[in-house]
């Protein structure tokens, strides 16, 4: 039976392999990615229960003296890898196997259930055996890599950096530091301290200048220190070591994104999504379609990430909103629908859903702005674009008193930018009331303390209405330059 699984499987694989190669419709290739899944996360399954299972036969075979115990801990230590979830895995053990400690038996199944919690993701229960052995073995190194790997896990972020501390306190061994050196880059990198983990980071590649994730953590602080071709050179260089990588290929998409370079972020992110099939490919893929307003493009990326997560309201929202901006109302708007019956308080959602809705059936646009306003979630303070949203919605639908209201908030605020969001939405009223200067006074207040997507076009178009050509064309060319941007709904 099993041999007959096995056949079976491989065969599916080959099937897919020519498939892939020949297909060019879109419906045909989902079908095809679903079969593809279906294989993969048996395959999965299966390995997982032969882990386990694995580990039970070893736990029984030392129970009933069928092994003698010499040795068999430096067996199995040398066995487990560190699991880090970066795509450049290091295995502690293997490259420290010269540190080896004679545990006793109860404390030598106390480390081997840690090990086996931590790679089932039961952080706590692997932290509470791992504890019981550098207890009694305080100079066991590796137990307190993993107490440390297990905390970092947990997001228990000062007890990991100690125990990393008394690590390097206690070893002059490269690999051990290198280890602990990354673990601390991490640790600061999720603090957002990116000067400190930078620092790190380059220790662990000093000492250990093959170990290649040191490398892309290092890369990824680039990034967002934007450091842009700093992170290129380091992330092309790993590229070169493995043209597999998914995760490189994907962050050279997002520095190059970055950078607007959306060609080559394209064929990286391409290269990312043809490895691995993976939602988050997919999502970047959909998002910088979306940005460059090519949404009938996005909203076939948003379909295939639909394929693998049916039931996630983000690309059920981004296949709605891109339907509806590339011209297809109708169809985005059943989209919207089947998003909302998944979650109905879903504030993004309702507002996407009040926009689609207004010029189309204005009525019930109107009764969905007064549902999102008697939500709870409906925090006004702390969601001042979903305010300005609202005011200029009440506007549209001609209820100027609660436009006013809700405008009030933002006007009031002792927040510039807060406040900039107002002027904005009061700017775009005078605009609809044909009162160009008086547009332009609160546009341009805005304009040094907020960055809105199409400011320069209404800009320019107020300049145009007042007959000052030359404004209006200096407006529109730099909205033109700046382009493509990210865009928000008023």
């Amino acid at each position: 039976m099993i041999q007959e699984l096995f056949v079976y499987m491989h065969q599916t694989i080959d099937e897919l392999q020519n498939d892939f190669s020949i297909t060019e419709d879109l419906d045909e290739e989902l079908s095809l990615l679903e079969k593809y899944l279906s294989i993969k996360e048996l395959s999965e399954d299966i390995a997982d229960e032969l882990n386990r299972l694995q580990k039970r036969l070893l736990q029984f075979e030392k129970e009933q003296g069928f092994l003698q115990s010499s040795g068999i801990e430096e067996e199995f230590i040398n066995n487990q890898g560190a699991n880090f979830d970066n795509p450049q895995q290091v295995d502690p053990a293997k490259e420290n196997d010269q540190v080896v400690i004679q545990l006793d038996e109860a404390i030598f199944f106390s480390f081997q259930k840690g090990i086996g919690f931590y790679d089932l993701w039961m952080y706590d229960q692997a932290a509470h055996h791992f504890e019981q052995v550098i207890e009694k073995y305080p100079d066991f190194n590796l137990a307190r890599l993993y107490t440390a790997m297990t905390y970092l896990k947990s997001k228990r972020y000062l007890e990991a950096k100690s125990e990393i501390s008394l690590m390097l306190q206690s070893t002059d061994d490269p690999d051990l530091i290198s280890l602990g050196q990354n673990i601390l880059g991490i640790i600061a990198s999720y603090r957002r301290s990116f000067i400190e983990a930078e620092k790190h980071f380059r220790q662990a590649v000093e000492l250990k200048e093959k170990w290649s994730e040191p490398k892309f953590n290092l890369a990824i602080v680039y990034y967002k220190t934007n450091r842009l071709n700093k992170a290129i050179s380091l992330l092309e260089g790993l590229l070169d070591d493995n043209q597999k990588d998914w995760e490189v290929l994907l962050y050279l998409g997002k520095v190059y994104q970055k950078l607007k370079n959306f060609e080559q972020a394209n064929a990286y992110y391409r290269q990312a999504y043809a490895l691995t099939k993976q939602p988050k490919i997919i999502q970047q893929l959909a998002k910088q379609f979306e940005i460059n307003r090519d949404f009938s493009q996005a909203s076939r990326w948003y379909k295939r990430w639909l394929v693998l997560e049916p039931k996630n309201t983000i690309p059920l929202l981004g296949f709605a909103k891109n339907l509806w901006l590339s011209g297809q109302q109708s169809e985005g708007l059943l989209i919207m629908k089947k998003a909302l019956t998944l979650d109905g308080e879903n504030i993004e959602a309702l507002l996407l859903y009040a926009w689609m809705l207004t010029g189309y059936d204005n009525e019930r646009a109107l009764t969905v702005v007064n549902h999102i306003v008697s939500l709870r979630e409906m925090d006004i303070p702390n969601k001042p674009y979903l305010t300005a949203n609202i005011a200029r919605l009440y506007y549209l639908h001609h209820d100027q008193d609660k436009s006013d209201i809700f405008n009030q908030f933002l006007l009031n605020s002792s927040n510039s930018q807060i406040c900039g969001l107002g002027n904005i939405v009061q700017g775009l009223i005078n605009l609809d009331l044909n009162k160009p200067e008086v547009a332009l006074t609160y546009l341009g207040k805005s304009a040094s303390v907020i960055r809105f997507p199409y400011l320069d076009f209404y800009l320019g178009y107020c300049y145009y209405l007042l007959e000052d050509e030359d404004q209006a064309t200096f407006y529109w060319n730099r909205l033109v330059d700046n382009s493509p941007v990210n865009t928000e709904n008023l």
